[in-house]
C-alpha cells in the first residue's frame, strides 16, 4: 500500500463539509490552555488523543483576554475565499549553562506551513534545522546507536555539535463531521497524562495513515503505520521495513469519565519465506489483532490495553493505562516471577484548578513497566521505531514518579517539574528485560524475574522555569530557570546543576534532559 494512493483516495472522496482539517501542535505547554477549555466546556472532544483537530476547542479562543497586537500574528497569511495560507518561522536558541561544565546549547531554525482549502482540507509541513549540542551521556548514546532519540537518525557530527533537519508533514482531509483523513509523517500521543504507554511522541516521527471517527460519544482511531529498524539477529546495524496496524477507541461513558481501549500488532516486513510487505490480514479496521494472529499462527507481536479518566468536581481529574503484552493467570496467581507476565501500570492525578486557585496547574504521575514488556524473539517484531521505543522512553522494568506544579496568568506561567526514575539494567550477558531491543529468548531466567531486577540505575531530574508566551502563533518562547540533573548507571554517575534561558520553538515536546 502506497501513501500516494492513500492521498489520491482521500482527494477522490465527493462529501463535504464546512469543518477545519488542522491539528493542534503536540507540545504540551501549548495545549495547556485549550485542553483545560475542553475538559470544562467541551463533551465532543477527546483529549486523550493528540494531537487534536482545531475545530474541537475552537471556542476556546474566545476566553483570551490578550488583544490581538503585533505578537498576536502570523508572519505572512493568505486569505481568498475558502483558501488560507499560513507561514511562521521556527525558531529557537537555549544555552544551558552547567555549574560542572558539560553545557547544552539547542538552536533550531525553520519555517512551518500551514494550507487550509474548503475549510475542510488541510496541510502542513514544517522544515527545520538543529544544530544541537547534547549532555555527554546523551552523545555517548548517540554515538554508539547512530541515533537521536525522538529527533533523526540521519545527522552530522561537527566537533561536539549535531547538525541535522527535520522535517513533519500531513495531509488532513474532514470527510465530514464524523470522519477525518490523515497521512503523514509526524508524532502521535494517546493517552490522559505526562506520559504514555500506548502511542508517545518521544520517539522519532514514522509515516503512517490515520482514519478518526466520531460518532455519539466515541472516539475510534484506526492508523497504519510504516516503520524502520534495526534487526537484533544481525551483528551489523541496518534499517529493515517494519509495520504496525494499531487501533484506539475512547468513549464518553458518562460526562465525567472515559474509558479507552487500545490494541496494535507489530510485524516484519520481510521474513524467513520471503517479503510479507503490509500484510492484508491486519487492515481490517474492527477486528481484534490477537484471534487474527491465532489464525495465521503468526509469531508477531499484540500489545492490548485499556485505560481512562475520571472527572471529580470539574477540574479534578484521575487517569490511568494499562498495557497487556503476554500473560498467564496461572503464573500470576504462583507468585514465581515467571518472565513473560509482561505488563505496564500507570495511574496520574491532575488538576486545572488545584487548591481551587485559577490557573494552578498540578499533576501526579507514577509508572510502573515490567521486565520483558514490549519486547518480542526480535526487535523488528518489538514495540519500537528507529532503535527507540514507541511507548515509554525507558523501555521496560522500571518505576517512574513525575510532579508538575504550573501556574498562568496570561502569557507568563511559572513551572516546578520533577522526575525520579529507577532502572533495571542487564549484568554481564544475562537479559533482564530493560531493552526492549534485545529478543527475549536471549539468556534470561523463566522464573525469579522481579521489577528493577539486574544493575539498578536512577535518575532524578527537577526544573523550576519561567515562560513567557512571546507569540502563540508562532508557538515561542522566552525561558529561564535552572535545572538539576543526577543520574547513574552501570557505565556513569553524573550530576550537575544547570542555569538556562533562551527562546523555545513550541512544536514538539523535549525530553533531551529528563529520561535515563
Amino acid at each position: 500500500m502506497k501513501l500516494y494512493f492513500i492521498v489520491f483516495l482521500i482527494f477522490s472522496i465527493s462529501a463535504f463539509s464546512q469543518n477545519n482539517a488542522t491539528f493542534s501542535v503536540l507540545n504540551n505547554n501549548s495545549f495547556y490552555n485549550s485542553e483545560k477549555w475542553i475538559y470544562e466546556n467541551s463533551d465532543k472532544a477527546r483529549t486523550s488523543v493528540k494531537p487534536v483537530l482545531y475545530r474541537e476547542f475552537a471556542d476556546s479562543s474566545k476566553s483570551d483576554s490578550i488583544e490581538n497586537k503585533f505578537f498576536q500574528k502570523n508572519l505572512i497569511e493568505f486569505r481568498k475565499n475558502n483558501t488560507k495560507i499560513i507561514l511562521n518561522p521556527v525558531i529557537g536558541s537555549i544555552y544551558y549553562k552547567g555549574l560542572n561544565n558539560n553545557d547544552i546549547n539547542l538552536n533550531q531554525a525553520g519555517l512551518a506551513l500551514n494550507v487550509n482549502l474548503f475549510k475542510n482540507l488541510s496541510f502542513f509541513y514544517s522544515l527545520v534545522f538543529n544544530y544541537t549540542k547534547f549532555p555527554f551521556y546523551s552523545s555517548n548514546k548517540i554515538d554508539s546507536l547512530n541515533v537521536i532519540e525522538g529527533e533523526t537518525t540521519n545527522f552530522t557530527k561537527i566537533g561536539n555539535y549535531y547538525s541535522y533537519f527535520k522535517q513533519n508533514a500531513y495531509i488532513s482531509y474532514s470527510a465530514s463531521e464524523y470522519i477525518n483523513f490523515q497521512a503523514g509523517i509526524d508524532k502521535n500521543f494517546w493517552g490522559d497524562g505526562y506520559r504514555s504507554l500506548f502511542l508517545s511522541d518521544n520517539s522519532s516521527a514514522f509515516p503512517f495513515i490515520k482514519t478518526t471517527v466520531t460518532a455519539w460519544k466515541v472516539k475510534y482511531l484506526i492508523m497504519y503505520t510504516f516503520l524502520k529498524d534495526i534487526d537484533s539477529n544481525k551483528p551489523t546495524m541496518g534499517w529493515n521495513e517494519k509495520y504496525a496496524s494499531i487501533h484506539y477507541l475512547t468513549w464518553n461513558v458518562f460526562k465525567n469519565m472515559d474509558i479507552n481501549l487500545f490494541e496494535t500488532v507489530i510485524w516484519r516486513g520481510r521474513d524467513s519465506l520471503g517479503y510479507r510487505g503490509y500484510d492484508v490480514n491486519y487492515l481490517n479496521p474492527v477486528v481484534f489483532y490477537r484471534p487474527v494472529d491465532f489464525s495465521l499462527a503468526s509469531p508477531d507481536n499484540v500489545i492490548m490495553g485499556a485505560g481512562g479518566r475520571l472527572r471529580i468536581l470539574k477540574h479534578n481529574h484521575f487517569y490511568g493505562q494499562l498495557v497487556l503484552d503476554e500473560f498467564k493467570l496461572a503464573e500470576i496467581k504462583a507468585k514465581n516471577g515467571w518472565w513473560a507476565n509482561k505488563f505496564g501500570i500507570q495511574a496520574g492525578f491532575k488538576s486545572y484548578k488545584f487548591l481551587w486557585i485559577n490557573n494552578l496547574f498540578f499533576l501526579a504521575e507514577y509508572n510502573y513497566v515490567k521486565p520483558f514488556t514490549y519486547s518480542h524473539g526480535n526487535s523488528l517484531e518489538n514495540y519500537g521505531s528507529s532503535y527507540q521505543p514507541l511507548a515509554h522512553p525507558l523501555g521496560a522494568n522500571f518505576k517512574e514518579l513525575i510532579g508538575i506544579l504550573k501556574y498562568n496568568f496570561k502569557k507568563l506561567s511559572v513551572e516546578f517539574k520533577g522526575i525520579y526514575a529507577q532502572k533495571g539494567f542487564d549484568t554481564d550477558s544475562l537479559n533482564n528485560g530493560g531493552n526492549i531491543y534485545r529478543s527475549y529468548d536471549d539468556n534470561r531466567h523463566e522464573y525469579g524475574n522481579f521489577i528493577l531486577q539486574g544493575m539498578k540505575g536512577s535518575s532524578k531530574y527537577a526544573e523550576l522555569k519561567f515562560s513567557y508566551l512571546i507569540n502563540p502563533k508562532w508557538n515561542s518562547s522566552f525561558e529561564a530557570g535552572v535545572a538539576y540533573k543526577s543520574q547513574k548507571t552501570p557505565l556513569y554517575t553524573y550530576r550537575n546543576i544547570y542555569i538556562f534561558a533562551g527562546i523555545r520553538a513550541n512544536l514538539y515536546n523535549d525530553y533531551i534532559l529528563q529520561n535515563l
